[in-house]
């Protein structure tokens, strides 16, 4: 299913006529296939964020960048450290980097060797995810 293909089903749902090209979200147009359109692509992340088989990465490692902060991937969603591996730390994300609540800062001590996410949530593009997350995003929507 393309991403058009779900914007005319979700067109289809409020009897309206199906469009042959999708709409640009980044200007603010009221009108029904830019609604569907920015609908679809809101509840495609909130699907996405519940963290599927599809999105979802173990063990991924992170190096720091030249700040001693580590920097997320862009279409990161949700990372997830494990205190059993870091028990004098308390790792969450902010943003796009990583922060430390216990230390209160994104300068993290350790920044000469890799951090390890334990679940990495990423947002994958509408054609790079399987059918059935694509039925259940346009369903939703």
């Amino acid at each position: 299913m393309t991403e058009l293909e779900a914007i005319n089903t979700l067109l289809s749902v409020i009897g309206e006529a199906p469009i042959d090209k999708l709409s640009d979200v980044s200007v603010n147009e009221i009108t029904d296939s830019g609604l569907a359109r920015k609908t679809l692509q809101e509840v495609d992340r909130d699907v996405q964020a519940e963290g599927w088989c599809f999105n979802t990465e173990f063990e991924v490692s992170l190096s720091p960048d030249s700040a001693k902060e580590y920097k997320l991937p862009s279409n990161t969603l949700r990372a997830d450290f494990s205190p059993n591996r870091y028990p004098s730390s308390q790792y969450v994300a902010r943003g796009n980097r990583v922060y430390d609540r216990h230390l209160r800062t994104f300068e993290i001590a350790n920044a000469d060797e890799p951090l390890v996410i334990d679940q990495l949530v990423s947002q994958l593009e509408w054609d790079e995810l399987p059918h059935h997350a694509q039925q259940y995003i346009a369903i939703r929507a």
